[in-house]
């Protein structure tokens, strides 16, 4: 997206559908465990917000710093 050989919105359509075939096998996994159980990243993306993408060195912006996460079975 960054040299315009795909659109900021396809970006985030791949992300999306990325997204939707791990929670797939998160949800299957899930079913298997007991207790809670935490489904985190290791970071989040920039996509095209203020003109960036990826990890470029030296921002510091929140979403990048931030580390999603949610708690499931609690």
């Amino acid at each position: 997206a960054r040299k315009g050989e795909l659109s900021n919105e396809d970006l985030i359509k791949g992300y999306e559908k990325n997204l939707e075939l791990v929670l797939e096998h998160v949800e299957r996994l899930v079913e298997q465990l007991d207790g809670k159980t935490v489904l985190t990243a290791d970071h989040g993306e920039l996509l095209g917000e203020k003109e960036h993408y990826s990890h470029p060195y030296g921002k510091k912006y929140k979403l990048l710093r931030k580390v999603p996460w949610v708690v499931l079975n609690d």
